[in-house]
């Protein structure tokens, strides 16, 4: 076809779309039917093209389809020669093929080549987009190199060629085209067919790019409604739950949402069924109800707390017909916000003083031990900074590091002295402690302050009442040590005149008069002894006198002076030594004293059986003891009272009915000696069965 302009040639017709009212078609179409029988055939074939177009269109249900098989009938039952349907890319505004038949790739892309002014082939498409009308050839110069090209590869070349736009919403959304090998093809009948025809497919567009639309809407809504961060339902007027998304599954403890479909809020849902009926009643006044906080139950039971907003949604006749549900779980608020109320009760019920202040220090909040203590109420104190208590007895160092410290961000305790509203002076303990936000910036500070007033004087007094102790137990030790010098010195002579007396008593009642004597004074002078060493110990005047000592020699020469008394209560006695010799570095008196007590004491507290003395050598924790063991058969000691046979002054017996004498200072200044001498004294015992106390001496 040669180049021209539309109103040059008269094989080539323009109309405008029947979609507007003014649709006609303005050109006579040269070369009418050669026939009416001819005529009659291309009408039947036209009108069955369209009508199976339109069944197409209603069967087939997405666009792609309708496109394809389009082009297909067109050809097989409207016997076209090609048949195809390009649409507008809303990109680049490029016409792109979207389904074909009998025509090339290449062709096709020549048929949708770029825009141009002439009205070569090529062109004709995109004259369809620019004018939106459609356009008839009924005569193709023959001489064009795409019909040579469309005959060598098809063996056949069109004559007659029909474009016809697709129209939605006054856009032009593509073109559909039809050609034949027949010149003068298309007449006033057929195009109107045609473009019925093509008004169909328009009408497909339409309607599948809104259902698209609409689809992509309910996916969207789909989406936004299953992933929201809140819980979604719809529920019809019973309470029966009808649609619910994932998250209020969750939230109710079920393991998916159609899990929830068909449950009743009443009686599956609600902590108290009856809350539903208030609900509605509100609902009722004001159709919807907004953040409702109310209790509902999880799948187990389990309580919460949640905050309910529903609308409820009405029909044409103002009739509700369901009510839509969205659901938040404010169980960890309701929790947070519990605490909050238990933790301001604690702080302003707290016996300590507490002061809130801001980050320049000024108060923001006081509790009411704070006014107790003060004399300051909390109107009078917010607003102020601490310093309304400043005494001006404290070194101003001492305020200077408190402030440094909390600065920086750390906690500052200690002591001060402040002055209360009547200008009372007070002492108090004080914790200081920055406040931070989230991004760790100092928002305040927080005093936890305690009043020490009292507890300073009776801390005072206590001191003085020490003091006054301390002293008046130096002087009971001088005392003691004094007395027992003053009377040892008389006790030695009554000592040696009871046994001048019993050397020379010549009758056996004198004799036994003098032992009598002995005995009664030796007691006395051991126990004279004991208290000058307690009042040595008390004083701290005891002088340890260490030597190289022969433990075993001592330990020997002691075991021969117990023999006789032993034999009196008809006791065994044994020694057993693991070694010949062995030397400590000892006091010899203290070592002397301390196995002396044990020795006498395993003979007093035995009745039958016997003692051994036994001596050995142990390493412990990489070092050597030397270890003493005096074991008894004795009456043996009640557990609860091993704490108690170390106390000065006690005995397991005490009283005026007690079992045994003594003064109960043996195993305490025993204790004492052995700890002198870096030594370990430990006890062993059942009641009925013995003792067993045992002595540990570093070797050195």
């Amino acid at each position: 076809m040669k180049d021209s302009n539309l109103s040059d040639i008269p094989d080539l017709v323009s109309g405008e779309s029947k979609r507007e009212s003014s649709r006609t078609l303005e050109t006579v179409i040269p070369g009418e039917s050669a026939g009416t029988y001819d005529k009659i055939k291309h009408l039947n074939r036209i009108i069955a093209v369209t009508s199976n177009i339109n069944k197409t269109i209603v069967r087939v249900r997405n666009l792609a389809e309708i496109y394809s098989e389009t082009c297909r009938i067109a050809i097989e039952i409207g016997n076209f020669k090609i048949a195809w349907i390009g649409v507008v890319d809303e990109c680049t505004g490029k016409l792109v093929p979207v389904a074909w038949q009998n025509v090339s790739r290449e062709l096709l892309s020549a048929l949708c080549g770029e825009v141009s002014d002439t009205l070569d082939t090529p062109c004709l498409a995109y004259k369809v987009l620019s004018t939106k009308k459609y356009l008839i050839n009924n005569s193709f110069d023959i001489s064009d190199p795409l019909l040579f090209k469309q005959k060598n590869t098809y063996g056949f070349s069109w004559g007659s060629a029909a474009m016809f736009p697709l129209i939605v919403d006054e856009n032009v959304k593509g073109v559909i085209s039809f050609y034949t090998d027949e010149v003068q093809f298309f007449d006033k009948q057929e195009i109107t067919l045609l473009e019925e025809l093509a008004l169909d497919v328009s009408f497909a567009v339409e309607f599948w790019e809104k259902e698209e639309k609409r689809k992509g809407v309910e996916e969207k809504y789909r989406n936004i409604v299953k992933y929201a961060p809140v819980g979604i339902y719809q529920a019809t007027i019973d309470g029966t739950i009808i649609t619910a998304n994932s998250r209020l599954a969750e939230i109710l403890g079920y393991e998916s949402a159609n899990e929830l479909l068909y449950k009743k809020l009443k009686t599956d849902v609600y902590l108290n069924p009856d809350d539903r009926d208030c609900l509605l009643s509100l609902i009722t006044g004001a159709e919807s109800v907004n953040e409702h906080e109310i209790r509902w139950k999880r799948k187990d039971g389990t309580p919460l707390w949640i905050q309910l907003t529903v609308n409820a949604v009405k029909n044409e006749s103002g009739e509700t017909i369901y009510f839509d549900g969205f659901v938040r779980d404010i169980t960890a608020r309701k929790k947070a916000e519990e605490e909050v109320v238990r933790l301001s009760y604690a702080v302003q019920q707290s016996p300590a003083s507490i002061v809130i202040t801001n980050a320049d220090g000024v108060i923001e909040y006081v509790n009411a031990k704070f006014e107790t203590i003060t004399g300051f109420t909390v109107q009078e104190a917010i607003g102020q900074k601490p310093n309304i208590l400043k005494s001006n007895r404290m070194a101003p160092a001492v305020y200077d590091e408190l402030w440094k410290t909390i600065s920086s961000g750390h906690t500052w305790k200690g002591e001060l002295i402040n002055k209360k509203k009547d200008g009372e002076f007070y002492w108090e303990s004080a914790t200081i402690s920055p406040l931070f936000d989230k991004q760790g910036v100092i928002t305040g500070y927080i005093a936890v302050k305690e009043d020490l007033t009292e507890l300073k004087k009776t801390s005072q007094n206590l001191r003085y009442a020490k003091e006054a102790a301390e002293e008046m137990n130096r002087l009971k030790s001088s005392f003691l040590a004094n007395m027992s010098h003053e009377l040892r010195t008389p006790m030695i002579g009554i000592l040696g005149y009871s046994e001048i007396l019993k050397e020379e008593a010549r009758d056996e009642k004198t004799e036994k008069i003098a032992q009598v004597i002995n005995k009664s004074g030796r007691r006395l002078l051991d126990t004279l002894n004991m208290i000058l060493d307690f009042s040595l110990i008390e004083s701290s005047k005891l002088d340890v006198e260490l030597t190289r000592v022969n433990i075993i020699q001592i330990l020997n020469e002691m075991y021969g002076a117990f023999e006789e008394s032993a034999k009196q209560k008809k006791l065994s006695l044994h020694f057993d030594s693991k070694v010949q010799k062995l030397e400590l570095f000892l006091d010899n008196r203290m070592f002397r004293e301390i196995v002396n007590n044990l020795m006498n004491n395993a003979v007093k507290y035995t009745n039958k059986g016997g003692i051994s003395l036994e001596v050995s050598v142990e390493r412990i924790n990489a070092s050597d003891f030397a270890v003493i063991k005096i074991k008894d058969t004795g009456i043996g000691i009640v557990q609860e009272n091993y704490d108690l046979i170390w106390e000065d002054f006690r005995q397991v017996s005490e009283g005026r009915g007690r079992s045994f004498e003594g003064t109960g200072l043996g195993l305490s200044i025993t204790r004492k000696f052995v700890e002198k001498l870096h030594g370990e004294i430990l006890v062993e015992s059942k009641v009925g069965e013995g003792s067993v106390f045992t002595l540990r001496f570093p070797i050195r």
